[in-house]
């Protein structure tokens, strides 16, 4: 009769139940869907001898076993990296707890992991001797931290983040004449035409129907749209320029720019030949790598078997971010993960979440994403409930 009997073993639930509750940490499912009737009879239906996880073990004990797995794989991950950039940024949650996040950035992988000594302390988990660079945005108790992190760290390199500062200079052009004038004008014109559902919907018609890219001029004023068009013109570069530092594959060589002396001349020349793809036709394999790849990657094939002593000096220049992107990317997800009618997770809870979201679809790449944060509030989360309920 055994054979005619469907049945699952204790080690085939357990890899079930890990994989059930996956699907929950890697799409953002609230936890009390795995209570939902519907599900239950899907699953009787699909497997009955499976009984899922419940609500509360895919948020604890699931949860942990899971968190674990992947920070075994992240500490493997962090030790085989020779040369990482710390980022930091902070950001105030919908329950108003001001949050902190340190962010690792490899070339080409980023990490992402929870003033001086809070980004000391960040340091200390990924190892101080791989840190080559800490990047955060350019407020006063910034700088004040960079010295003391570079008198106590020699060769460290700290800097602010220079998409922010792009970022303060398109916001002060804009406040310019006549720029500020038309950006007002514009936002009325937005404002007006978003808070009116059914002009929205005629507008939309209208578009549809012209079958051609056109545009749609909702201000009769000649002036007002060549002044808006000279502020796009003008902007345009430098926010090609942010697009760009925004990259965790952007080097520190493409922000800071010094002129070299003329003792440096000879060096100049010896980089033009350098860099030359046609100057040695016996080696235009080589050349042709040198001039697709990235930086990184050319130190890493190329240049320490060719360069030794500067590849030492490589790993640390190129791996040195120039904006604190990787770091405000955390807090859209951290948004999606702590929802308002999900805001009872408590912050330990929401970085394990974090991790798991994160990574659901980067261990078969090798880039895996780790978080730490730090709270600044007194506020507490619950462990047990996952979501606001309804009251009665």
């Amino acid at each position: 009769m055994g054979a005619w009997i469907d049945r699952i073993s204790l080690g085939e639930k357990f890899t079930l139940d890990k994989a059930y509750a996956d699907i929950f940490y890697s799409t953002g499912i609230p936890f009390r869907f795995a209570d939902s009737p519907a599900l239950e009879t899907f699953i009787k239906l699909a497997q009955p001898a499976y009984a899922p996880p419940t609500a509360k073990a895919i948020a604890g004990p699931l949860l942990n076993h899971a968190h674990q797995g992947m920070m075994a794989k992240m500490n493997q991950f962090v030790q085989d990296q020779t040369r990482i950039s710390l980022v930091s940024d902070g950001w105030t949650s919908l329950r108003n707890d001001y949050m902190v996040n340190f962010v690792a950035v490899f070339p080409n992988k980023s990490v992402k992991l929870n003033i001086a000594h809070d980004l000391e302390n960040a340091m200390m988990a990924i190892e101080i001797d791989k840190i080559s660079g800490v990047v955060t945005d350019n407020a006063a108790c910034m700088r004040a931290a960079w010295k003391i992190l570079e008198a106590k760290y020699p060769g460290l390199i700290c800097n602010g983040c220079a998409a922010h500062a792009l970022n303060i200079l398109v916001k002060d052009v804009c406040k310019l004449e006549p720029y500020a004038t038309i950006l007002e004008s514009s936002r009325h014109a937005t404002s007006f035409v978003k808070d009116r559902n059914a002009l929205t919907k005629r507008f939309e018609r209208i578009q549809q129907h012209m079958h051609v890219d056109g545009e749609l001029r909702i201000v009769e004023d000649a002036t007002f749209w060549s002044n808006l068009e000279a502020l796009v013109v003008l902007l345009r570069p430098t926010c090609t320029i942010i697009d760009k530092l925004e990259s965790d594959s952007c080097c520190l060589s493409d922000v800071y720019h010094k002129k070299i002396n003329p003792d440096g001349h000879h060096v100049l020349v010896e980089i033009a030949a350098f860099v030359d793809a046609m100057k040695n036709p016996s080696t235009k394999a080589h050349s042709f790598i040198e001039e697709c790849v990235t930086l990184m990657t050319y130190w890493h094939q190329v240049g320490s078997t060719k360069f030794p002593a500067l590849y030492v000096v490589a790993q640390t220049v190129f791996s040195v971010l120039t904006s604190q992107a990787a770091a405000e990317r955390v807090w859209s997800i951290y948004e999606f993960i702590l929802t308002k009618r999900r805001n009872r997770l408590s912050p330990d809870k929401v970085s394990m979440l974090f991790q798991l979201y994160m990574n659901s679809d980067r261990s078969s790449r090798g880039n895996l994403v780790s978080v730490m944060m730090r709270e600044e509030s007194d506020g507490g989360g619950s462990d047990i409930d996952d979501e606001t309920k309804d009251e009665e």
